[in-house]
């Protein structure tokens, strides 16, 4: 869900996504329910962010004695054979090529240069690349045009990790291009446009398989973290009635500014709210089901409504949920 305030500064944006969501607002002091919360401030920059994410139990909490470890479990993951995938080892240093070096993939860049492993970028634009990188950054950069497989493969020959930072639109390009590398894959987000429920990536998963590379898709923030927040919470629940996110990001600027790619915000904005309710996808209206929530401070209680998220069309495929709402 995401809040839009009436005051001139354009401050906030809270989104809803994940399945079963509803207007009401969930007590975590309730019995079962188990909570998960994250909060952050980013750093050198004006903003905050925080995600709230519940998962409803339909009895209660699992009792320790019923948890084999206290860290979030893998998850049980099949072929369409009904076969286990076989274990994908990475190396401690990695050759990775990241293919969008703009505010996201540049600091990113930034991150796993400074673990030791080799990273060079592509980006249309070389010149911003590196201003987002800064003048004496060491990593290399590449001209590079989302829309040109070919020239992908070529900018990222050598590569064992090809990172997707680019939009999601060039999701599938880019996927063909690691599967043309043999190299494992990950990106940010889903374009969902073929299917408004279900994410495009899935239809190369066997292909990776096949090879023996891992495809790790939505691993950002939102989504990407908020997935596993709701899996944690699951898991501390002996059943899922629903999943519930709510997320509050802040910025101020006296006009309407992004705090990622414009192009992705605008088209999230405009597109229709996905949920998951009495075990059907649908389609809600933009900026509806109005419901006031109260984050944990500093923030507080805000507005939020529903926004357009991804982990609509990932979180119900890999969770049952059983909510049994009429």
């Amino acid at each position: 869900m995401r809040s839009f305030p009436t005051s001139r500064a354009y401050r906030g944006r809270q989104k809803t996504g994940g399945s079963g969501v509803s207007a009401q607002t969930l007590s975590p002091q309730k019995p079962g329910f188990a909570e998960v919360a994250v909060g952050c401030l980013p750093v050198g920059r004006s903003g905050r962010s925080m995600i709230k994410v519940y998962a409803r139990a339909g009895a209660v909490r699992k009792s320790p004695a019923s948890r084999t470890n206290s860290t979030i479990p893998r998850a049980k993951t099949t072929s369409r054979q009904g076969k286990t995938p076989p274990v994908v080892k990475f190396p401690d240093a990695m050759r990775i090529f990241i293919l969008g070096a703009g505010a996201t993939g540049s600091l990113l860049a930034q991150l796993l240069d400074r673990q030791d492993h080799h990273v060079w970028c592509g980006d249309r634009d070389p010149e911003r690349a590196r201003r987002f990188l800064g003048k004496k950054s060491p990593i290399a950069i590449a001209q590079v045009n989302a829309r040109n497989l070919r020239g992908i493969v070529r900018a990222a020959k050598g590569c064992q990790l090809l990172i997707n930072a680019s939009a999601s639109v060039f999701n599938e390009i880019v996927m063909r291009a690691a599967l043309r590398l043999r190299s494992h894959y990950l990106d940010l987000s889903s374009h969902l446009t073929r299917n408004p429920f279900h994410a495009e990536q899935f239809r190369y998963a066997k292909k990776f398989e096949v090879k023996n590379r891992a495809a790790i898709i939505n691993a950002g923030a939102a989504p990407g973290l908020t997935n596993l927040l709701v899996k944690r919470a699951a898991d501390l629940c002996d059943e899922v009635l629903s999943a519930q996110i709510r997320i509050y990001e802040s910025s101020e600027s006296d006009d309407p500014i992004s705090q990622w790619s414009p192009v992705v915000s605008f088209d999230e904005a405009v597109s229709h709210p996905r949920i998951y309710r009495d075990g059907k996808f649908k389609l809600a209206k933009r900026f509806s089901e109005i419901e006031k929530f109260r984050f944990i401070d500093p923030v507080g209680a805000a507005r939020v409504v529903l926004a357009a998220q991804d982990e609509v069309a990932t979180l119900p495929r890999f969770i049952p949920m059983h909510d049994r709402r009429q």
